[in-house]
């Protein structure tokens, strides 16, 4: 008896002579796609008007960075004190997503941003489409904000 005729089971073709079962082929998946980043961006407004309020960036409910700004309803004003991104998540537009959502938000507005001294933030800035060249780094804060924070002069 020979190997293949004690492993595999025989079928009788029409002829009569054995042979060996044809193989089922497995459907061939695709590889399992990673699920694309589930990305919030939530804002938590002021205590008080023209004060602090954030965007945070959350992925997957984990906040990622965030955004600082104040906004005067009377004066028409919004300043962006800070953008952070946590290192592992930067590059991905997370921040111009939270910038973006600011300026849609709050359209109409005079914005500007807290004095910018870091090169990649300078580049960062550069390339987003802002409304006004002249009030990047420059804050242009009104009385309101003023009286909201004691920080800001």
């Amino acid at each position: 008896m020979s190997l293949a005729n004690c492993c595999w089971p025989t079928i009788s073709s029409a002829s009569g002579a054995p042979t060996r079962p044809t193989r089922r082929r497995r459907a061939i998946r695709p590889p399992a796609a990673h699920p694309e980043p589930v990305v919030e961006l939530v804002t938590i407004p002021a205590e008080q008007p023209a004060g602090l309020a954030v965007v945070e960036i959350r992925e997957h409910g984990v906040t990622v960075g965030d955004a600082d700004y104040r906004v005067c309803e009377l004066c028409h004003l919004g300043v962006i004190e800070h953008v952070r991104v946590d290192p592992p998540f930067r590059r991905r537009g997370l921040a111009t997503r939270a910038i973006t959502k600011l300026l849609t938000d709050w359209p109409n507005y005079s914005w500007s941003t807290s004095p910018i001294n870091d090169h990649r933030a300078l580049c960062f800035w550069k390339s987003l489409d802002w409304p006004d060249p002249g009030t990047l780094g420059t804050p242009y804060a009104c009385i309101h904000m003023r009286q909201s924070d004691d920080r800001i002069s």
